[in-house]
């Protein structure tokens, strides 16, 4: 049985702690390996990750994926992860680990920030993140 993660914060904000957010984003880089999915992680955590700060603060994990990459097959490896979890949204879909929100936005336009990505350490693993990061996140609404 899976233990779930209870979310805490400040002003009003639910934040996961670092812990719970590393888990997830190595279940993340997992689910994408197996997948053959590349990738890059978008939002506040992506912020965190450059800023080579180690106390990840969020509320979910964002993945960026390029829409070219979502084969049937991929999928397909992704919901044998997740059953019956995976949930189409408007800009992807979402699913979560031990109860931290997971969302995958498919981005159908181009960017250069996401053709090259930089990489950061979540404790054993490389993730990629936009590069270069401060026009992905002077951006990041358009996505």
């Amino acid at each position: 049985m899976t233990k779930k993660v209870k979310p805490t914060g400040g002003n009003g904000k639910k934040t996961f702690s670092t812990t719970a957010l590393q888990m997830a984003l190595l279940h993340v880089f997992d689910m994408m390996d197996a997948a053959h999915i590349q990738f890059v992680v978008l939002g506040a955590v992506s912020k965190c990750l450059y800023d080579n700060n180690e106390n990840l603060k969020a509320d979910k994990i964002v993945i960026g994926v390029k829409e070219g990459e979502l084969s049937k097959y991929a999928l397909s490896t992704i919901k044998s992860f997740y059953a019956d979890e995976v949930k189409k949204e408007d800009y992807g879909f979402s699913l979560s680990f031990e109860n931290v929100p997971i969302h995958i936005k498919v981005i159908k336009k181009h960017f250069e920030f996401i053709e090259r990505p930089d990489t950061r350490f979540v404790l054993a693993e490389t993730l990629p993140i936009p590069n270069p990061f401060m026009d992905y996140w002077n951006r990041r609404m358009q996505i």
